[in-house]
């Protein structure tokens, strides 16, 4: 059998094409006779072609024609003469490996729904001949079968031509519904780009095609969203969501400058996720400075900033890292042995910061931010306001030194929320 494969490929290739037609018809038959009922299974047909690029062709065509009288005999799949009419595409090919060849089948619906993979099968043979092969047909023969079992049949339209004898012409659509139960005002983002809404009942349905995966996110106003990835399979799917609530508050505590300031903060997001406005108390009993009017007594204070800012973070709020940025004012005292007043070095100071969060789960997560001040300086007649500079961060003086503009200095931190 295998000589005359190679020897008389024209001869055999008209054989089998004649063989071919006469199981053609008969899956035809057994098509109308399955499908004569609604509810009744529906077998997949496929389309054999063969990779022109692979090593020797003609043989691969021979062997494609044996392929197809191995899935007709023994399994549940029909063969379709045309591509544009069959459910899945058999693709076969070979490569030369040394003194032998992997031979490979790539099975893929013509139409995919979702994200459906191809189905892959090889074997190495000896030689490209019927007898070799017979072991990869089989076996591939049943995992094709297994892929792809016949489906109900769902006829949804019957049009009737007479020219010789009565013919029915059946179209079958094969599909199962996805059900999204999820909250009104959920937005689900599905593939192509499109956007769908959950009305007031809550629920969102779709017919997919069967043995099918299909992806989606969907997103909640206050809540975090999911990326979400569901098998379609011949009963169909059920999904339904629940939403974790996003932090309303956030509770922190900076480390600033070189002295290791720590500075307790609360945050609260009137757009959960996004939007938020705070506040924190800074202070430190390290960066002290002589007093100016005390210096018989070498009186020492330390200052208290009370500090209100608002913000946003950008970016996705399911991302583990995002960055935002801050702005904000404060207000500067000084406090000492019997003193409390206004400082004059920052009374009034404006700030605007960069930042970067990383969520570590939880409810926690570390965050370092770039920040700068612009603060105004109020020298009392006759000091010198670089007296005054002395204990502050670095930078240089603006408008003949009544105001002071801060180099950016990086804060780091952790929060918690709530």
């Amino acid at each position: 059998m295998t000589r005359l494969t190679l020897r008389a490929p024209a001869v055999l290739l008209a054989l089998l094409s004649l063989v071919l037609l006469q199981n053609e018809l008969q899956a035809q038959s057994k098509v109308l006779s399955q499908t004569e009922s609604v509810g009744g299974l529906a077998p997949r047909s496929v389309f054999i072609t063969v990779d022109s690029a692979s090593p020797n062709p003609a043989r691969l065509e021979a062997l494609a024609l044996f392929l197809g009288l191995e899935l007709e005999a023994k399994t549940r799949l029909v063969q379709a003469t045309e591509e544009a009419k069959a459910d899945i595409i058999v693709t076969l090919s070979a490569t030369a490996v040394r003194t032998s060849f992997d031979l490979i089948g790539v099975a893929a619906q013509r139409a995919p729904a979702g994200n459906a993979a191809p189905l892959r099968y090889s074997a190495r043979v000896n030689d490209l001949g019927i007898d070799q092969a017979k072991a990869f047909f089989a076996e591939f023969g049943k995992r094709l079968d297994a892929a792809y079992p016949p489906v109900p049949a769902k006829i949804t339209e019957i049009v009737t031509e007479r020219v010789v004898q009565e013919t029915e012409t059946l179209i079958i659509v094969q599909g199962a519904w996805l059900t999204i139960l999820a909250p009104p005002g959920t937005l689900l983002k599905l593939p192509a780009g499109e956007e769908a809404v959950v009305d007031d009942t809550g629920e969102w349905r779709r017919e997919l095609e069967q043995n099918s995966s299909f992806g989606y996110r969907a997103e909640l106003a206050g809540h975090l969203p999911q990326d979400r990835l569901v098998f379609i399979g011949a009963d169909g799917v059920i999904e339904a969501l629940s939403f974790e609530e996003l932090d309303r508050w956030r509770f922190g505590l900076d480390i600033r400058y070189g002295n290791f300031v720590l500075v307790p903060q609360a945050e609260w997001f009137f757009v959960p996720g996004t939007f938020f406005v705070g506040g924190g108390i800074e202070s430190s009993y390290l960066a002290l400075a002589q007093s100016y009017d005390h210096d018989e007594e070498k009186l020492l204070v330390h200052y208290i900033d009370l500090q209100a800012s608002a913000g946003a973070y950008l970016g996705r709020a399911d991302a583990p890292l995002r960055s935002g940025f801050t702005l904000g004012l404060a207000t500067r005292l000084d406090a000492g042995k019997g003193l409390f007043r206004f400082a004059d070095y920052a009374p009034v100071s404006a700030r605007a910061g960069l930042r970067v969060s990383w969520d570590l789960g939880k409810g926690f997560s570390a965050m370092a931010e770039a920040n700068v001040r612009l603060a105004l300086v109020l020298a009392p007649e006759g000091v010198d306001p670089r007296y005054i500079l002395v204990p502050m961060p670095l930078g240089f003086p603006l408008a003949e030194g009544l105001f002071y503009f801060e180099m950016p200095t990086i804060f780091i931190g952790g929060r918690y929320g709530l």
